[in-house]
């Protein structure tokens, strides 16, 4: 049996391992836009308040691409979905070199998460407003906190809520 699976952070990961086990003999397929996998989105906050002493936010990444291969589980960073055709059973993928390619499935999932919402204000393209979602957005926001000596405006994702009180920025 051949599983894909699109989203490759906390869902998708889960879903691949628990895939692998009850299927050794099957071949699971982790499709993941982004350039990290398995990590912990929700400790974002507490790496740029500096909460969390180590490496910084690789300190988050749980499993890295390279163990889920040992594992039996191929991972392909930076490939974005583009198309399912359910009655053929094949998804279509474009990889990082821009390459798009139609792959057979025989189960598939969707584990992309959600997208958080930006309010209008936001999507103007204003110096020192960002997405707290993924671990590049952090950077982002990381190096923008620390060009501007500690001051910026943040558009969060689902970690947001932890974002002022992790900062020092409480009200």
């Amino acid at each position: 049996m051949r599983i894909l699976i699109v989203g490759g952070v906390a869902a998708g990961m889960s879903a691949a391992s628990r895939a692998q086990r009850q299927n050794p003999d099957g071949e699971v397929v982790v499709y993941e836009a982004g350039e990290y996998i398995s990590y912990a989105a929700c400790g974002l906050p507490y790496v740029l308040g500096g909460e969390v002493r180590g490496e910084g936010f690789d300190r988050l990444v749980v499993r890295t691409p390279a163990q889920m291969r040992g594992r039996g589980i191929s991972v392909r960073l930076g490939h974005r979905a583009e198309g399912i055709d359910a009655r053929a059973g094949t998804l279509t993928v474009r990889g990082p070199d821009g390459v798009t390619t139609t792959e057979p499935y025989d189960r598939l999932l969707l584990a992309t998460g959600a997208d958080p919402v930006v309010p209008p204000f936001a999507q103007t393209g204003l110096e020192g407003v960002h997405v707290l979602k993924t671990i590049p957005g952090a950077q982002e926001l990381d190096a923008s906190l620390r060009g501007r000596g500690g001051s910026a405006s943040s558009a969060v994702g689902t970690s947001g809520w932890k974002w002022p009180r992790c900062s020092g920025h409480a009200t």
